[in-house]
């Protein structure tokens, strides 16, 4: 019992060391494929980690691609849209003449000497530009606007000056709209400006009709409280207007008729004539501004200055433009405003209708709504043909281009052509040789933007356009 015993429990140690073998060396193994385990861990994490690495790279790279092209494009907007160079143009001076009349036998051809002197303008953000609209190939510009933009101030002034505003050049119809056609070039446009002002406009443009149709078309039409029945067929010029009274959405065709109508088929239209238009129109402009400053247009800038660059002749570029519709699009509707030229706007000449300007009146306009320097503009600055407080006609330079040659409204009484230094103006229906100096000719004229000469003048002035002699059309150019 004792050996069997004694057997028996070295058996068991036997077992059990054995046992403990195999518990280590599965350990062992365990600790092995652990290991191996670890080890492909590692080196797979290793590989992880070096991908990761190579797009960080990677988006780091292209996140400097990025950042150079935006630079690259932000550079390029810096000199591409950017406001217009202005020169440095101070008011034009002068001489002041010992008297404004231009008496007879002075020589209307004798230049007038003009100094530009240095002037200091009122900010580094103010802007003036004109903008006149053609009359579809007749050569006449009736619809002139003169403005300020300030940008810094954030304002906005526009200034229309009537069509037919007398102004003092050398050919028979004086009127503010042949100074392209009486120049024929935009650098007489702009020296009559000029005259009329006392400084030079920076910028400027010539809008045609189709700029007009297309830029309406592009905010997507504009709705608009039109004044008045507007029904008139002129089949010579293929137009022909039917548009009735009342609130109502146009497009830019439409709303191009609008703003040329000024007479209809039965004779009704505006009785103060082409004054009622012009309120027409800058009522209408205030819609169209109401409209384009709304944030649905902003993205439309690129396209409006597309359009502007291809159907606007203008000395502005193309990132010009942009930039000046960037900062028309900062502005409320409180801040931009509309004038007209104050003058008397029922006078005529020989039985053509003229505006004569209130010299005081426009000089206070001028330097509180236009002018762009710090310098005042006064009478000596101006070149401006008008009349006294007693009815003579006078320049302010003491010379009258041209002389009195002024064109007379054909089947007007009077000579067309007057005595050089007679100043000569008669009631409808007189003889010359009843003629007074100075006086309106109200009778043979419905005021401002009524009978126009039909074609016959000289150097440039009035066509067809606006009607056969003695009556006005119903419509006319921008």
């Amino acid at each position: 019992m004792k050996l069997y015993g004694s057997t028996s429990k070295k058996k068991r140690s036997s077992e059990k060391a054995g046992n403990s073998t195999a518990t280590k060396t599965r350990l062992v193994a365990t600790k092995s494929r652990r290991n191996k385990r670890t080890y492909v861990e590692d080196k797979n994490n290793k590989s992880i980690d070096a991908n990761q690495a190579k797009k960080r790279r990677r988006r780091i790279t292209t996140l400097c691609v990025i950042l150079v092209i935006v630079l690259g494009l932000l550079t390029a907007y810096k000199l591409i849209i950017k406001p217009p160079n202005v020169d440095d143009l101070g008011p034009e001076r002068k001489p002041n003449p010992s008297s404004q009349i231009n008496h007879e036998g002075s020589d209307p051809t004798d230049p007038v000497t003009t100094e530009a002197p240095t002037g200091d303008r009122i900010n580094n953000g103010v802007y003036t530009f004109l903008i006149v609209g053609n009359d579809n190939g007749y050569g006449n510009t009736d619809t002139i606007m003169v403005g300020r933009l300030d940008t810094v101030e954030g304002t906005l002034n526009v200034i229309n000056i009537p069509r037919d505003t007398l102004v003092n050049v050398g050919w028979g119809t004086k009127k503010a709209n042949t100074l392209l056609s009486g120049t024929g070039s935009i650098e007489g446009l702009i020296s009559g400006i000029k005259d009329l002002l006392g400084f030079t406009i920076e910028c400027w443009a010539v809008v045609d009709l189709e700029a007009f149709e297309k830029l309406v078309d592009t905010i997507g039409g504009v709705y608009y409280d039109v004044p008045m029945d507007m029904y008139w067929d002129a089949p010579d010029q293929n137009l022909h207007i039917a548009i009735p009274k009342g609130y109502q959405h146009l497009n830019g065709e439409q709303a191009l008729k609008v703003v040329r109508f000024r007479q209809g088929n039965d004779g009704s239209g505006y009785p103060n004539g082409d004054i009622g238009r012009i309120n027409t129109q800058q009522d209408f402009l205030k819609s169209v501004a109401s409209q384009l400053l709304k944030i649905g247009n902003a993205t439309k800038v690129d396209e409006f200055a597309k359009i502007f660059k291809e159907y606007v002749e203008t000395n502005m570029t193309l990132g010009n433009i942009v930039w000046f519709g960037l900062e028309f699009l900062k502005l409320s509707e409180e801040d931009i405003n509309f004038y007209i030229l104050p003058g008397n706007y029922n006078g005529s000449i020989n039985g053509v209708s003229y505006v004569f300007v209130y010299l005081d009146e426009w000089l206070e306009m001028i330097n509180t709504k236009l002018n762009p320097f710090k310098t005042q503009i006064t009478m000596n600055n101006v070149n401006i043909l008008t009349k006294d407080s007693s009815g003579n006609l006078y320049s302010t330079t003491g010379q009258i281009a041209g002389g009195y040659n002024f064109t007379s409204a054909p089947g007007y009484g009077g000579s067309s052509t007057p005595a050089s230094g007679s100043g000569t103006e008669s009631s409808s229906g007189d003889s010359p040789d009843s003629t007074e100096t100075g006086s309106d000719d109200s009778g043979s004229d419905g005021g401002s933007g009524g009978d126009d000469a039909g074609g016959g003048n000289s150097g440039g002035g009035e066509t067809g356009f606006e009607g056969s002699a003695g009556g006005e059309t119903g419509a006319d150019g921008l």
